[in-house]
């Protein structure tokens, strides 16, 4: 749970939360919706997607590759001062000496900026192709052969497996070219040229194959970190999603999750049937023929994952294995946390029920009853004293009648079900109702509950009517005295455009009328960013309220 709600993001960005239309993605939405991210990823994951900031920060890769790019610079300047048998004109030298300039500045640019930008980059990579193309081509000796090898392993550091593979075969075409084109077919070495040509293809598969495999287990990690990470109150659902997840990295059909809580033991299996996922609890898992097998433990937890009908694992998925072990550990260690806290506190409000059932109505029932015993005798010796009595006795009951239907409206469904706010919104409003609710809110006073659970109806509801959003994010969280409640849609925003704090809205009359009544009488605070992609909602309620 994040400390202070939702992150401030474009509203409806890629919130991936950890529910879909009905809380469940099939196997197969998953890796489209993973397809579409590497499609319009960030440029450094391998994608050239120019959609996105202008500037960026910049990265180690580009620090790199500017010092590499001044010392093979210097290192190919010396070689052809110090070797005068390459014969070389005297504007190669130059053109040697001017491009070590550059490389110098560069690198000192790189060091100094802390942002760059995708236009620069790229630039700076085909201006370095050209230049090797062209200083190939008017000496092709030793020395100029290794900057085709820097192009490549550049492209590996900047672009991933699609700009490796591209800028592979524009070095290879332009140093054949090159090579072709710059000696006489008499004096033309075929035995080098054959030999550099392999070695830069073999080293380009390599580099290939490495950015390949760089992306892949960024996109498996990515993926992991994605899994539910709020406390569900359903234990299905959390096994469900862990399970399917699991499922889809590995290229598995079916998975069992085995595991012990404190005393109870608990094993589920899930399986791909037809484009469906089932999920059923099994008495005895079965480990045999399992292709990825991993244990886990964490503070309240312990057991292991199975995963069945796939493809035998490599040692780095052996590794991302135990890594999944690891975040189902802690998933499961905070459902079951989270579980205990609501029944501590449910445990909690039954005593407190029962002490004020004793102290108050019982007692009042039992001076009823008391005096009841006496009336007959008082109806025969003193009627209009026996009169009075039933008097006082109807009093009685009635107080006592007061305070029972008191202690019943205490009693009512707790206010907090934000699961169920999600149903209902769903099946009224047919929207995507996402909600991350820390534990310590369950803990809260009654009184605060339902009036958090009501500030977050009302802004759910806002959103769904009136700014016909189709995915809201809900995050609530407890935090230096504060209750934070962070509500963000995709829908159209508000009339008015702008960052907006309570004072000004109750200035300018705008914004939600019954929020802004709402948290003033808390005493709180909130702010409103509206845009044309959605609005985003910071409500803070002090808790001395």
């Amino acid at each position: 749970m994040r400390g202070v709600g939702v992150p401030r993001a474009e509203a409806g960005g890629d919130v991936e939360r950890r529910k879909r239309a009905a809380g469940k993605e099939s196997g197969r939405d998953i890796n489209q919706r993973d397809r579409q991210k590497e499609k319009h990823g960030s440029f450094h994951s391998g994608v050239f997607s120019w959609k996105m900031r202008r500037r960026i920060p910049q990265s180690r890769a580009e620090r790199l590759i500017a010092a590499c790019r001044f010392a093979l610079a210097v290192g190919s300047l010396g070689s052809v001062y110090f070797d005068r048998a390459s014969n070389l004109p005297a504007f190669v030298f130059a053109m040697l000496i001017a491009y070590a300039i550059y490389a110098l500045l560069v690198a000192i640019w790189t060091e100094a900026s802390r942002t760059t930008s995708k236009r620069w980059i790229l630039a700076n990579h085909v201006l370095d192709m050209t230049f090797f193309g062209w200083v190939n081509y008017v000496g092709p000796s030793s020395p100029f052969f290794s900057y085709f090898v820097f192009g490549i392993i550049c492209a590996t550091l900047r672009f991933g497996r699609r700009g490796t593979m591209l800028t592979t075969l524009a070095a290879t075409s332009v140093f054949i070219a090159s090579s072709a084109a710059s000696v006489p077919a008499a004096t033309f070495e075929l035995n080098r040229f054959i030999i550099r040509g392999a070695y830069l293809l073999v080293l380009a598969s390599m580099l290939i194959f490495l950015a390949d495999y760089h992306e892949r287990i960024q996109r498996d990690l990515a993926r992991i970190a994605r899994w539910p990470r709020s406390p569900r109150r359903d234990q299905e659902e959390l096994i469900d999603s862990v399970l399917r997840e699991a499922t889809s990295i590995f290229g598995a059909r079916r998975a069992v999750l085995a595991y012990e809580h404190l005393s109870e033991r608990f094993a589920f299996q899930g399986e791909w049937d037809s484009g469906a996922f089932k999920l059923s609890e099994i008495y005895e898992p079965n480990s045999a023929d399992a292709v990825v097998s991993t244990s886990f433990q964490g503070e309240f937890v312990r057991g292991q994952l199975f995963l069945f009908e796939g493809t035998p694992p490599l040692l780095e998925e052996m590794n991302l294995a135990e890594i999944a072990g690891t975040v189902i550990a802690v998933r499961l260690d905070q459902f079951h946390a989270a579980l205990q806290l609501q029944r501590g506190a449910v445990a909690e409000e039954r005593v407190r029920v029962a002490r004020d059932l004793h102290d108050f109505v019982l007692q009042s029932l039992t001076g009823v009853a008391l005096q009841l015993r006496t009336l007959p005798r008082r109806m025969t010796e003193n009627p209009e004293e026996a009169r009075k009595r039933l008097v006082e006795v109807e009093q009685v009951i009635a107080a006592g009648q007061k305070e029972l239907r008191g202690f019943i409206d205490d009693l009512r469904p707790e206010p907090d079900d934000f699961d169920r706010l999600e149903r209902r919104f769903r099946e009224q409003w047919e929207i995507d109702v996402d909600s991350e609710v820390s534990p310590v809110v369950h803990l809260l006073p009654l009184d605060t509950r339902y009036e958090i659970h009501a500030i977050v109806n009302e802004a759910v509801a806002n959103a769904a009517k009136h700014a016909q959003a189709r995915r809201i994010s809900v995050a609530i969280d407890v935090e230096d005295g504060q209750v934070l409640v962070d509500v963000a849609d995709d829908g159209r925003g508000f009339p008015f455009h702008g960052r907006y704090d309570l004072q000004s809205l109750i200035a300018t009359n705008r914004g939600p009328v019954t929020l802004k009544e709402r948290v003033s009488a808390l005493g709180g605070s909130m702010v409103l960013d509206s845009s044309i992609t959605g609005a985003h909602l910071e409500i803070r309620v002090p808790l001395s309220q």
